[in-house]
């Protein structure tokens, strides 16, 4: 079977047009730098101590660079391989779903609770995607951190003796603009779908 296979898949790459010449519209492209420069964004890391979960230092956001490489060759090789000449929407589908494949799965569960703009709290998203309270307030604030949500003071719930106030959590406008013009909320949208 293995052999079989082997055979299958060496015939159709070797029967497969040309991938160098599979054209990119400049559409395509447009998308593929934006989608390439969320993703990077979505899975940079935040060094946290082991220990105290304190935060070592500010983080580096990834260049989307190598990213977008990445997502033009794997267009590239699918059209190829389908005997294709550009880019289409279904191919670009699945770049979207590899893309989301490379962000941890805990942020893009947490990032898609938050796909329809309200303001929520730690707890309230844990409680919808099954994750504890604690370990999503931590991935929030590391979202924060690579300036993908903004939060704010819970007046309704702040407690004037506490140490730290509890605090709502929204995406950015600008991490809103970047989803929707990459494709990547659909992406998001349709994984939070097959979960439930």
């Amino acid at each position: 079977m293995r052999q079989e296979i082997e055979k299958a898949f060496k015939n159709a790459v070797d029967n497969a047009p040309d991938a160098s010449k599979v054209v990119i519209t400049e559409a395509v492209q447009t998308k593929l730098a934006a989608l390439s420069s969320i993703v990077a964004q979505l899975r940079s890391q935040v060094s946290r101590d082991p220990y105290h979960k304190t935060v070592n230092y500010m983080p580096d956001i990834e260049g989307p660079a190598r990213l977008a490489k990445a997502f033009a060759k794997l267009g590239k090789g699918m059209v190829a391989v389908r005997g294709k000449q550009q880019i289409t929407e279904e191919e670009y589908g699945v770049i979207c779903k590899a893309a989301l494949d490379t962000i941890p799965r805990r942020r893009s569960v947490i990032l898609g609770s938050l796909l329809d703009l309200e303001w929520k709290g730690a707890r309230e998203i844990g409680c919808k995607v099954n994750i504890p309270t604690v370990t999503v307030g931590r991935e929030l604030e590391d979202l924060a951190m690579i300036k993908v949500v903004k939060r704010e003071v819970d007046s309704d719930n702040s407690d004037e003796m506490a140490e730290t106030a509890p605090y709502r959590w929204r995406l950015k406008d600008a991490t809103v603009i970047a989803l929707r013009s990459s494709g990547l909320m659909e992406a998001l949208e349709s994984m939070l779908m097959a979960l439930s």
